[in-house]
């Protein structure tokens, strides 16, 4: 497994440009022994190699770590693998990256100006920083943190964890029975396949489950949930404000109340035009395209 820290430049940057080194310049000065190699470029940027130096043959050397610095900004530091010295030279930054990121890796990031991660392969944990980044996942159960900044997560393959917090977020479970968390914000969560549960949090979110039996929680905002394909659950609970279903399918779908009524008694229905307005608990719930023939019916709700 890797650990990376990973921190950004001016302006949005992907790993693969940051693991080429782009913004390298030639170095002026280089320091070697057994186990480091330092290489301090002439504005000053500084590139670190931990390993195993000591033989005269360079084929037998081996890399442990990198950290790179640029603007006293601590660009990359990753650690735990073992890379072949020659490997790493002729390595582009998309294969450094896919030899690097392969396994379950854990890559944190602490910029404010937007960075773009792929990982690959595995189980990978990714914090993302303040800027606004798009973090991408690959195959296995990733778990993708967007933290602060407008994010873009799209888990990938696997049983992926994906969470916006601060920020207005897109998160994209894709395939995968995947778990999706909006935040502060006016958040898009989108499920993909598979069987989802999407938590939009604060803000005016808009929830789209995508195929499978997904279950829909806008929590406090003005929501906009779309079941999509399969056996959807809509999740509200007292105070969550106005909120529109815009595909509820009679027969299939459900309409879960947490709390702000008991049974049916405590609901009440009004059709408006070729909608039906749901309410209970301080909330507004517009059903669309239905009918109160069609809506007021127990089967259609759990309590």
């Amino acid at each position: 497994m890797a650990n990376a820290y990973i921190g950004g430049l001016n302006g949005a940057s992907s790993l693969i440009r940051l693991l080429a080194f782009e913004d390298f310049v030639e170095p002026v000065s280089s320091e070697q022994d057994s186990s480091r190699i330092e290489m301090t470029a002439l504005d000053g940027s500084i590139l670190s190699l931990t390993g195993n130096f000591a033989s005269s043959n360079q084929d037998d050397w081996e890399i442990f770590s990198i950290s790179y610095v640029h603007n006293e900004v601590s660009l990359i530091s990753i650690s735990g693998f073992s890379l072949p010295f020659s490997d790493f030279e002729a390595m582009t930054g998309r294969q450094l990256a896919q030899n690097l990121f392969s396994g379950d890796d854990n890559i944190s990031v602490n910029m404010s100006t937007g960075l773009a991660i792929k990982t690959f392969a595995g189980d990978d944990v990714v914090s993302l920083g303040a800027g606004n980044d798009i973090a991408r996942g690959g195959a296995g159960s990733d778990t993708l943190q967007g933290r602060s900044g407008d994010d873009e997560l799209r888990g990938g393959a696997g049983r992926d964890l994906l969470t916006g917090d601060d920020g207005q977020d897109a998160l994209y479970g894709q395939r995968g029975n995947d778990t999706l968390k909006g935040g502060s914000e006016d958040d898009i969560l989108s499920g993909g396949k598979g069987n989802d549960k999407l938590f939009g949090g604060a803000g005016n979110d808009n929830l789209i489950g995508g195929s499978g039996k997904d279950i829909l929680r806008g929590g406090q905002g003005d929501d906009v949930f779309t079941g999509g394909g399969g056996d959807d659950i809509f999740v509200f609970r007292a105070n969550d404000h106005t909120d529109v279903i815009t595909d509820f399918e009679v027969g299939a779908d459900k309409i879960r109340v947490i709390s702000g009524a008991t049974s049916m008694d405590e609901v009440d229905f009004d059709q408006q035009g070729d909608h039906v307005l749901v309410y209970f608990g301080n909330v507004t719930v517009t059903v669309q395209n239905m009918t109160v023939e069609q809506l007021d019916d127990g089967a259609n709700f759990l309590f």
